[in-house]
């Protein structure tokens, strides 16, 4: 990878099927922007020489996912609102040397629902990373988590407060789950599901996994009348947001 021509890179740990890059090079195609934007696979001791080099080449900035979201805030130089409270980092942006975290992932959430939830309560399933981005990103509707480790139930309530935990979906009344978000990491290429038919009144589905296109959890809802999206459209909301940080003031 020429990083020289590489303002902005995907920073992770087994990350070739990552569709990152088309993305990102299609938004730097329109915007007529002769740059590339690729892939940093790197161990952990490697994240400093990343760091400074970064810096040294005038790399616009670059998007971060497991396992480093957390590891990164020890190389910022500034954080915004959200990183403060969920305590992820996917966004970095370099300004004149130094280094700000943002989390998109916020934004993405809730650009892949705008036109697929209904008016209602709001059912996460998990507890990770993607399932505290969600509970950000809606935190002003009425809203319950799914999860069996209660380990962070605290940290889920730092960020609302009246959030709703329940370990078995039998715990949910009719209507609570109108609308439902899978943030955990099962389909992901497997063939499991946490659900095998719809909730009592549920009227969607998002699930976050895209890979594959089709998940188990997507399959089982099939037919039962409830509206169903996987998580690729995610990908694309918080990739323009990220276009808008990383190219502010440069072009």
């Amino acid at each position: 990878m020429n990083y020289m021509q590489m303002k902005m890179f995907l920073l992770g740990k087994g990350i070739a099927q990552s569709v990152s890059p088309e993305i990102h090079n299609d938004l730097l195609r329109k915007a007529n922007l002769d740059y590339e934007y690729g892939l940093v696979d790197l161990e952990r001791d490697q994240l400093p020489a990343l760091i400074q080099r970064v810096k040294a080449e005038d790399i616009w900035g670059f998007n971060v996912t497991s396992p480093y979201k957390a590891e990164i805030l020890n190389y910022l130089d500034s954080i915004d609102q959200r990183v403060e409270v969920l305590g992820a980092v996917n966004t970095v942006v370099q300004r004149a040397g130094k280094l700000y975290g943002y989390n998109t992932d916020v934004d993405g959430v809730r650009y892949a629902v705008k036109d697929l939830f209904e008016p209602g309560p709001i059912l996460i399933l998990g507890r990770g990373g993607a399932a505290k981005a969600a509970i950000y990103a809606f935190r002003d509707r009425e809203l319950s988590v799914y999860c069996r480790d209660h380990s962070k139930d605290d940290e889920l309530r730092r960020i609302k407060d009246d959030l709703r935990i329940v370990c078995d979906f039998n715990e949910l009344e009719f209507g609570q789950a109108t609308n439902v978000i899978q943030a955990t990491t099962v389909g992901f290429r497997e063939d499991r599901s946490l659900l095998k038919e719809a909730l009592p009144g549920q009227k969607t589905l998002f699930d976050m996994i895209y890979t594959p296109w089709e998940t188990s959890i997507m399959r089982n809802l099939k037919g039962s009348g409830v509206q169903l999206k996987n998580g690729y459209e995610m990908v694309l909301g918080q990739a323009e947001k990220c276009f808008k940080l990383f190219s502010e003031n440069r072009i």
